[in-house]
């Protein structure tokens, strides 16, 4: 059989002058036709009228012309000069399962061109995944189409339905374009060139496929029994930078470790928390003062009562404060929130629940100064004690019941009052003759009268700690229906004596007390409507604050629960323990710890909240 001279590379030339190229070649075997047609199958490569022949690149000079097909061994991962394929991008929050693989990859337009000439074979991308040792652990296929750019997805599950092994890395993304039927067994199969069945590749590409370190940490064995401080490893990713900005974290080298070196499990008022090992030396100094106090085993009877769906004690939480970027102090494990039912987190938008509260107790919940606890206690007691029993329908229906008498206009109201008691004082003026036809009149005048005025007492008892809250108020409510109660008693005494009196009154006073009434009336009006210009209508306004009310946190009732029930010797515990702590501190030469109750804060109400604010820093 005749032989190629030179060098062995193999390359392709244009279809123009391939008839010239075959003659010269036939010139240079050594053997007949037949021995040629068994070295370059020439029908094998007429595809469309394109023939493309496979040559020795030193032929006749012709070098300037030939462009290579098939790379040197040296050159076996890489893209040649005659079709180029691109991996563009590998997401590097890869995380088997948790986080799809996601690599984008593309195909240029002048390649695209050159692909074309294969159009009776099959194009198409293969995507390798090979491990440290070029095992290849799984293969996939993509149909080339006219686009130029694609994505490819994977989860990290092999073709042996096995999650991808960690200690493996790296692992190595590889990108072949394939025409013809390539079977791909092993990395030595992913090479330039074409096989003996006439199939080829003709585009390598080769990228580093990146773990997720964070994940790399998550599965360490080393944290297994630490992780379930997070619960997973999404909450673990999307917190992650937020950890690593505390110079404390860094200095354990990842948010694992930190937690791992420093969260302990102790109890604390009967009921097991897992907290930093600075808060666990708070909490047992804190049990020691209720003990001194007497009331320690009151408080663990307490909270051993509450209902099991709501939490007693919070500590350890990864979290972020609410409706901020920055971490809680609970990821830390550097707080402790105490029965969070019946002490929710108030915040300073809520600012219809804040409004109810300031109007019912006179307290308001956001200010610029420090709160004083025994201000805040008060407040609470205030508010439990005005609302006792009173449902959030019992309140809204309150509200709709003053718009539905404001609206009928059948109704006597408040401002005609003294007019309707001057007209009564008239009509009974007993100076006037009557007849008795005309005395009966009178009386059933009277006695409809009468019964409006005892509707008007009823809606005006609404008012009480819903519109009117003030003590002066309140008081010249009570006695306007005093006042009602003692024209009821006129008109039975009307009938049983069958003659015409009025009992006597200071107007001046009568008339004040109306006034007063009104003013604070329209004044909460103004007020709500500040919130929103459809609050005139009270209705709509007892909508409003009780669909806030009930949109409070952890199922808190705020008519029932109130939104500071922590007993005050906890607070005054926690103040005396960290002083106590911190004069151990100075003795040691050690850095004292700070205190923060968050029943102090100026921008929200949060009295389950107990915080040591120092002990990690960015």
């Amino acid at each position: 059989m005749g032989t190629i001279p030179g060098n062995g590379t193999l390359i392709a030339i244009s279809k123009n002058n391939v008839l010239a190229k075959l003659n010269v070649i036939k010139e240079k075997i050594v053997g007949d036709d037949s021995e040629f047609q068994n070295i370059v199958d020439l029908d094998s490569f007429r595809e469309n009228g394109n023939v493309v022949e496979m040559f020795d690149q030193k032929t006749d000079g012709e070098g300037d012309e030939q462009k290579e097909i098939h790379s040197s061994k040296s050159e076996t991962l890489g893209s040649n000069n005659n079709v180029k394929i691109k991996i563009d991008s590998v997401n590097t929050d890869f995380a088997p399962v948790l986080k799809d693989l996601k690599v984008e990859y593309s195909i240029d337009k002048e390649s695209m061109d050159k692909i074309k000439s294969y159009t009776n074979q099959k194009v198409e991308f293969k995507i390798v995944i090979t491990d440290v040792d070029s095992k290849i652990i799984h293969i996939d296929s993509k149909k080339l189409t006219e686009e130029d750019k694609y994505i490819w997805i994977w989860n990290g599950i092999t073709q042996e339905k096995k999650t991808i092994d960690l200690d493996l890395e790296p692992y190595s993304i590889i990108l072949a374009l394939a025409v013809g039927k390539v079977e791909i067994k092993s990395i030595g199969d992913i090479k330039l060139g074409v096989t003996e069945d006439n199939n080829r590749i003709v585009a390598i590409d080769k990228k580093e496929l990146t773990i997720d370190p964070r994940f790399k940490e998550w599965e360490s064995k080393e944290y297994r029994n630490t992780r379930g401080y997070i619960g997973n490893f999404n909450t673990y990713k999307d917190l992650y930078e937020n950890f690593m900005q505390y110079e404390t974290v860094q200095l354990a080298g990842n948010p694992l470790n930190f937690l791992k070196q420093n969260i302990v499990w102790t109890s604390f008022l009967g009921i097991g928390v897992n907290v930093h090992r600075e808060l666990a030396d708070v909490l047992e100094e804190v049990e020691r003062i209720l003990k001194d106090k007497g009331i320690f085993y009151i408080l663990v009877d307490k909270y051993k009562t509450v209902p099991k769906k709501y939490p007693k004690i919070q500590s350890l939480s990864v979290r972020k404060i609410n409706n901020t970027n920055t971490l809680s102090n609970h990821s830390f494990g550097l707080a402790i929130d105490i029965y969070p039912q019946k002490n929710p987190v108030i915040y300073s938008y809520e600012k219809l629940v804040i409004f109810f509260i300031k109007k019912s107790t006179g307290f308001d919940l956001i200010t610029k100064e420090a709160k004083n606890r025994e201000e805040v206690k008060e407040a609470h007691n205030k508010l439990v004690s005005l609302y006792a029993g009173l449902t959030n329908d019992d309140l809204q229906n309150k509200y709709t019941d003053i718009q539905d008498y404001i609206d009928n206009p059948l109704t006597f109201k408040l401002e005609n009052l003294q007019k309707l008691e001057l007209y009564l004082h008239e009509l009974l003026d007993n100076s006037k003759p009557r007849s008795e036809y005309e005395i009966r009149e009178i009386l059933e005048t009277v006695s409809i009268i009468i019964d409006k005025l005892n509707k008007l007492s009823s809606n005006l008892e609404l008012y009480i700690d819903t519109v009117v809250f003030t003590p002066v108020s309140k008081n010249a409510i009570r006695g306007l229906q005093s006042r009602i109660e003692s024209l009821n008693s006129i008109n039975k005494m009307l009938r049983r004596r069958n003659q015409l009196s009025f009992l006597e009154r200071d107007w001046w006073y009568y008339h004040s007390s109306i006034q007063t009434v009104i003013k604070e009336i329209n004044n909460f009006q103004k007020d709500i409507q500040q919130f929103k210009k459809e609050y005139k209508d009270l209705r709509e306004f007892g909508k409003a604050l009780t669909k806030a009310i009930k949109s409070m946190q952890n199922d808190n009732v705020l008519l029932d629960d109130g939104f500071s029930d922590v007993e005050i010797e906890i607070i005054e515990a926690f103040e005396e323990s960290v002083k106590e702590i911190n004069k151990r501190k100075k003795k040691e030469g050690k850095k004292e710890v700070k205190f923060e109750w968050g029943g102090n804060y100026k921008t929200k109400m949060d009295a389950m909240h107990f915080e040591l604010i120092n002990v990690i820093s960015k």
